[in-house]
């Protein structure tokens, strides 16, 4: 199957993903370092709710809003997003529960 990809989309794309990669990477990293650390980790764990929103605006953009969106990657995406919204829910009990 061949699909015509604008090169500009493919940039596009390419950079946004790239950015969510570091973003997820970053933000799972502070979520962890805020459930291991008693004192600093109300911070890191607030940081990591913080870059939560960005996060699923980019798993928006990838479900909804690029060039050619699969069947695959709506639910791989609905998945991501529920797994964003526990993981929120929670933190907000955590914090709350310090």
């Amino acid at each position: 199957m061949y699909l015509p990809y604008d090169k500009s989309g493919l940039w596009i794309d390419g950079i946004i993903l790239a950015l969510l990669a570091v973003l997820e990477s970053f933000r799972l990293l502070e979520g962890q370092k805020g459930n291991l650390t008693h004192h600093q980790g109300r911070i890191s764990l607030a940081v990591s709710l913080g870059l939560t929103v960005p996060s699923a605006i980019a798993v928006i953009y990838f479900a909804a809003w690029q060039n050619y969106v699969l069947r695959l990657e709506i639910i791989l995406c609905i998945v991501q997003l529920i797994m964003q919204v526990l993981q929120f829910v929670i933190g907000i009990g955590v914090l709350v529960g310090r």
